[in-house]
């Protein structure tokens, strides 16, 4: 290809008499832009070419130019976000590979509701949480997996705990969430307690997981599955009944009852007090809600929890009281939660922030740290 371009360029790719002899000088000029070896003239004239080239109507034409742009460093965002959305066997290897196309892009082609320009997105060598988080809002299983395939995404906690629910039980989905190079601690302890012995072993092994954290893992992915069998379930008798029926099994834990605390399921909590201190539900809430802190302090010394927890548990009762007081309407919401756990990590200086199952994880293992002598005071 000559070193300069000018509008004759131009003329012999829109004028040509075949699309292979266009396709052909359209491959030339895209080699040139994307070599980076043109001048500032000769890449202004050359990207002036390719924007008309994208508009070609031959597909021929515009495959050959594509395939020298994917890696082009300086492509125009406009010329990227309309070859992007080309017909698919010419777009999908560009956006798999192009760094032309901003998040606000890959959104916009996430949201055309075309799966292969999905998958094609999730495919990126690097993929931000917030496409991460997009992707799996798609629902589709297949963009789902091509995402969790890829090392270089980024997924929070929080999209991996919506795949998990989305594909419960799906073993694929299982399969490579095990084998991410990385898992929050939150989504191992799902797992562990979710997936099968093999899985687990696995999971186990791969993430490099102590024994004692992995049973620790399992116990708190336990508890949260647990607390989610009670979700729609408020007949007082038989929430008291499968209180009852925990306490009796030994499985009636402290991080269990503050992590319903937590997330307010306060007839269980009440329910469970009331077991714990052979008390009727009426009379624990009576201690827990009504008498102050001073209830709470002899509800608590009667049920023999953990010494260690109770500014935990007194917290939460006093920043429940705080909702009920400022939000009298019935109802629990998620910023509730986040109120009492950040209350929980400014009474705990040692308990770092981030969500609702670390936080249990530390203050389980602050009770373990404690002399036994000084679990129960």
């Amino acid at each position: 290809m000559a070193r300069t371009l000018d509008s004759e360029h131009i003329r012999r790719l829109t004028d040509g008499k075949t699309n292979e002899g266009r396709a052909e000088a359209a491959a030339g000029v895209a080699a040139a832009v994307a070599s980076g070896g043109l001048n500032d003239t000769e890449r202004g004239i050359a990207l002036d070419i390719v924007a008309i080239l994208t508009r070609d109507a031959a597909e021929q034409v515009r495959l050959a130019m594509v395939e020298h742009l994917r890696h082009c460093p300086f492509l125009p965002n406009d010329v990227a976000v309309r070859i992007a959305f080309d017909i698919e066997h010419i777009a999908i290897p560009f956006i798999e590979a192009t760094e032309a196309l901003t998040d606000d892009d890959l959104i916009r082609l996430i949201k055309s509701d075309a799966p292969a320009r999905q998958s094609a997105v999730a495919r990126r060598p690097l993929v931000s949480t917030e496409i991460s988080g997009a992707l799996i809002d798609t629902g589709q299983q297949e963009v789902v997996h091509a995402l969790l395939q890829n090392a270089g995404a980024d997924i929070s906690a929080r999209s991996l705990h919506q795949a998990l629910s989305t594909y419960a039980g799906n073993k694929t989905v299982e399969h490579l969430m095990i084998h991410r190079e990385a898992l929050p601690l939150t989504v191992s302890a799902r797992l562990i307690a979710g997936v099968s012995g093999v899985l687990r072993r696995r999971l186990i092994t791969h993430h490099g997981l102590p024994p004692t954290l992995a049973d620790e893992l399992t116990k708190h992915g336990r508890e949260g599955a647990l607390m989610k069998s009670l979700e729609g379930e408020r007949r007082g008798s038989e929430v008291e009944k499968f209180a009852e029926l925990l306490h009796a099994q030994r499985r009636l834990s402290p991080s269990l009852l503050l992590r319903a605390l937590c997330l307010g399921d306060l007839h269980f909590v009440e329910a469970s007090f009331a077991t714990m201190t052979h008390m009727s539900v009426e009379e624990a809430r009576a201690f827990l809600f009504e008498k102050g802190p001073g209830g709470v302090r002899i509800l608590f010394g009667k049920s023999r929890l953990p010494e260690p927890l109770f500014r935990a548990f007194a917290s939460g009762f006093e920043e429940i009281n705080v909702i009920r007081a400022r939000n009298p309407e019935k109802g629990w919401r998620k910023d509730y939660t986040e109120q009492i756990v950040w209350r929980l990590v400014r009474d705990y200086n040692n308990v770092c922030p981030e969500d609702l199952e670390h936080v249990l994880s530390q203050l389980s293992r602050y009770v373990n740290r404690t002399p036994p002598e000084e679990r129960e005071k």
